[in-house]
């Protein structure tokens, strides 16, 4: 997939452009604020934490997503996402959505930062 579908456009002069960004706290959890998409990297043993219903996290290629939200609004159900909260979800959605455009632009959505 290459460039993972969360990451924020580049300008020619190569500054992101995106509506929200998540900060990250002490705790490595996110904070909303409103200017361009986060810089902050998270470990995959970051991501294995958020491993619920109530905080799901998962990385797809070299991004990581906040799909706590995205749970109750999948169209394939809740369980889909549910099972790839906590972990490197790269081959399965990539299996259920490779080439599809609509399922990589509505990730864009819970973009939270890089996974390093």
């Amino acid at each position: 997939m290459g460039r993972h579908p969360g990451a924020p456009a580049t300008t020619a002069t190569g500054s992101a452009t995106a509506t929200a960004t998540a900060t990250a706290t002490a705790t490595g959890t996110p904070t909303a604020s409103a200017s361009a998409a986060s810089d902050q990297t998270y470990t995959l043993d970051q991501v294995k934490q958020h491993n619920t219903r109530a905080d799901c996290w998962a990385a797809i290629d070299d991004g990581v997503y906040n799909l706590t939200d995205w749970i109750a609004q999948h169209p394939g159900g809740a369980e889909r996402i549910i099972g790839i909260c906590g972990t490197d979800a790269t081959a399965a959605f990539t299996n259920q959505h490779s080439g599809e455009q609509r399922p990589e632009t509505q990730l864009t959505r819970f973009y939270i930062g890089k996974l390093g």
